[in-house]
């Protein structure tokens, strides 16, 4: 069957060529950063974002109509397919809205048992069959351990693709059916699990920002929820979200990106870059939105189409991880702005601007020698370690981020250090690409250039 190729994790078909097929369907869509990690057997954002119908009809084949009634007429509401996910037969069902998929879930039924309440009934009505009955009490206890291992081992597989979840636990008492539940929310889609009686369900859908944000932050209302994190520490708790605005033109587009931070003491903030090319070396702003300390900042346009991703660590040594955005600006994720905000008062405050950090051009000269022009102005020359005549005439580069940007372990003050790789491109054989790799040294409120080196390998 079509779906069992396309799908199927066991396939013997290798992982690029999965991606391959991807971007042949989604021609002019660029595929997403953070899917080349650990994934599931799909891609949930592009499916959600960019198959409509006969996308679906094509990699899944004609699969089983759902249907439904509005107004005493009968619609299809979606398509259902046999499937296996994560190491569970069940069946994996797409629902459309319009042309689009609105969601899609994966339902895996639970082994057949006898309800307490019909048990403790028979108990009532004939005592001669206590024996029978505590028989099937065990059974049906057996049966829910099971569901249980089952329940942690699909919670566990998950977790090792999109994280943490948000919230994992029994559920509330007005979900009456579900037993429990738990959220995860990353790589721009919200995945939910929930556990019943007689099966569980996973859910692929994405997420949009409240009402409420909407009008205290003035972002539309189509600003989807792209990330979402809990950070715990000894001195205080957050939520960290990285929301979009979906660009409608463009699939996988984003035209703003914003960092929102909620403290569990009250306070709100939302978070960017200048969205201008021209004013990335502005410095960045501030406006209140009335009470309660909530600040707008800005940060840069995203139109690649890539998920932008944040991650917490203490680099700056106050004990208080700060929020390090990273956001890939050039296709195939090879080049990524780095922006890190200190939480350490509650109000974002930028301490590492890659706009300001990275120099604004490299040329590499005909005697082997690299000239670095630093973001200041001032003009580094960096000799080639090996004259190995990597370029017969003069070549010049204007970065755009960081191939890496890695902290380095950390100083006797607990602050790390950065070291920033930039890659530029050879005409001469034999050799790769060289790194320009720079050193960032911490500093009393901040990082400064150290040390600038050329690093080339020999094939």
């Amino acid at each position: 069957m079509p779906h069992e190729n396309y799908f199927n994790r066991q396939t013997m078909i290798p992982k690029f060529r999965l991606l391959l097929v991807f971007i042949t369907l989604l021609t002019g869509f660029l595929p997403v950063n953070a899917q080349t990690i650990k994934k599931f057997p799909f891609d949930p954002l592009v499916i959600l974002k960019s198959w409509n119908y006969d996308d679906l009809i094509k990699k899944m084949g004609e699969g089983e109509e759902i249907m439904n009634t509005m107004k005493n007429q009968q619609y299809l509401a979606g398509l259902k397919y046999p499937f296996d996910l994560l190491g569970k037969k069940g069946s994996l069902a797409f629902y459309f809205k319009k042309d689009s998929i609105s969601q899609f879930q994966f339902r895996q039924q639970h082994a057949v048992r006898v309800t307490s309440a019909n048990l403790a009934d028979k108990k009532i009505r004939d005592p001669g069959l206590n024996m029978e009955n505590n028989l099937a009490m065990q059974k049906l206890d057996s049966v829910q351990r099971m569901d249980s291992l089952s329940r942690d081992s699909v919670v566990r597989a998950i977790s090792e693709i999109l994280g943490p979840p948000l919230s994992i636990g029994a559920t509330d008492a007005t979900e009456k059916d579900a037993r429990f539940s738990a959220l995860w929310i990353n790589f721009g889609y919200s995945c939910l699990y929930k556990d019943f009686i007689d099966y569980s369900e996973t859910v692929f859908s994405i997420s949009t920002v409240p009402i409420w944000m909407t009008g205290e932050f003035d972002v539309p209302a189509s600003t989807e929820i792209l990330k979402k994190s809990v950070v715990k520490t000894m001195k205080m708790t957050w939520t960290a979200s990285i929301l979009g605005v979906p660009y409608a033109g463009k699939g996988l587009t984003y035209t703003d990106i914003f960092l929102f931070f909620e403290f569990i003491t009250g306070q709100k903030y939302l978070v960017s870059l200048p969205k201008n090319a021209i004013d990335y070396l502005s410095r960045p702003y501030l406006m209140e939105f009335g009470t309660g300390q909530r600040f707008y900042l800005t940060i840069p346009e995203n139109s690649i189409g890539y998920v932008p991703t944040v991650t917490f660590e203490d680099c700056d040594g106050d004990a208080i991880p700060e929020a390090w955005i990273q956001v890939p600006i050039v296709a195939g994720g090879s080049q990524v702005r780095h922006y890190i905000y200190s939480l350490k008062y509650k109000e974002p405050n930028l301490i590492f601007n890659s706009d300001e950090q990275i120099p604004l051009a490299i040329s590499i000269a005909i005697n082997s020698r690299v000239t670095v022009t630093l973001p200041d102005g001032a003009l580094r020359t960096v000799e080639i370690p090996r004259q190995t005549g990597i370029v017969p005439q003069a070549a010049k580069l204007i970065p755009k981020g960081y191939n890496y940007l890695n902290n380095s372990p950390r100083n006797t003050d607990g602050t790390t250090n950065f070291t920033g790789g930039i890659e530029f491109q050879v005409s001469s054989k034999g050799i790769t690409n060289p790194i320009l790799e720079i050193i960032y040294k911490h500093i009393p409120n901040g990082w400064e250039i150290d040390q600038i080196k050329v690093l080339t390998n020999i094939q």
